[in-house]
């Protein structure tokens, strides 16, 4: 479980990691996707299924954070070893922080 704070925490974090990662009119979109699902990217829990990790609320938020961090941490490992890249930094990013967002539901409706 994690505190009110910390989820807006992870909600800056999140951003920051936007705003680090894309820019343009990729990162205008994405920001606007974002403030349009804010409520729900903070509130909602990574799993319904409650011994599923993360499954409290704010937990979407703290599990897509995660991921992404160790994306970038597999990528800089795959470098280090000089694995051959097929894909960019942007690419990696965008598959790691948005690969989940199916669970926050449609315009309308709220899947948890």
């Amino acid at each position: 479980m994690i505190g009110a704070e910390q989820i807006k925490v992870n909600f800056e974090a999140f951003n920051g990691v936007l705003e680090a990662n894309f820019e343009d009119e990729r990162l205008e979109k994405l920001k606007t996707l974002t403030e349009n699902l804010k409520e729900r990217m903070m509130f909602a829990p990574a799993s319904t299924k409650d011994w599923f990790n993360n499954a409290f609320p704010g937990g979407y938020l703290d599990h897509v954070l995660r991921v992404n961090k160790i994306a970038n941490q597999l990528h800089k490992l795959y470098a280090f070893h000089n694995a051959n890249e097929t894909y960019t930094g942007e690419e990696l990013n965008f598959v790691s922080l948005f690969s989940q967002l199916g669970k926050l539901g449609d315009w309308n409706n709220e899947y948890f």
